[in-house]
């Protein structure tokens, strides 16, 4: 396991330079150096920052499905669900079938209330990926917000075979019974 002094300095060259920038110096064209920047920026916390950069590799390339994606997460972490929404809808019509567009974007519906429009959110997650504790957790979630609770118990048992350690299902699992 890389400590945290490897994993900055493979994010940061001489100096704390983002090795990214370096990338920019030769191409500031290129929209996978701005996507990869944001990336870094967002382990560093600073997320406005990250989002400018996602912003400006759409600019340069907006068919990069992630960049819609990771530009979304950084809303979300803002606590701008909407606008991250939006995000997850542009990365799904660029690729329908990615999975983490469609469960983050059910995250954000089930922040907001919309908890029938997040369970279709984790369904498609989970018909790509059926084995997602964690969209199987969360469509539980869902599902007991909705007063569906022994479909919700369903979903946290489905989750505990795929992972026996998720202590969240266990816990949601034992406050809907």
């Amino acid at each position: 396991m890389k400590s945290m002094k490897d994993f900055f300095g493979s994010l940061f060259g001489a100096g704390n330079k983002p090795r990214d920038d370096r990338a920019l110096e030769l191409d500031a064209r290129d929209a996978a150096a701005w996507y990869n920047k944001g990336t870094s920026l967002v382990a560093l916390g600073r997320l406005q920052e990250a989002i400018a950069c996602y912003e400006r590799a759409l600019e340069l390339d907006p068919r990069h499905a992630k960049a819609w994606s990771n530009k979304g997460a950084s809303l979300v972490a803002l606590g701008r669900h909407q606008e991250a929404i939006a995000c997850y809808d542009h990365a799904l019509e660029l690729d329908t079938r990615y999975t983490e567009a469609w469960y983050n974007k059910g995250l954000s519906l089930d922040e907001m209330g919309r908890c029938q429009e997040a369970i279709r959110c984790y369904d498609h997650a989970l018909e790509l990926d059926p084995r997602d504790a964690a969209a199987w957790n969360n469509k539980g979630n869902s599902l007991d917000v909705l007063g569906r609770l022994q479909e919700a118990i369903a979903c946290y048992e489905r989750a505990l075979k795929l992972d026996p350690r998720h202590a969240k299902a266990w816990s949601n699992k034992g406050t809907s019974l």
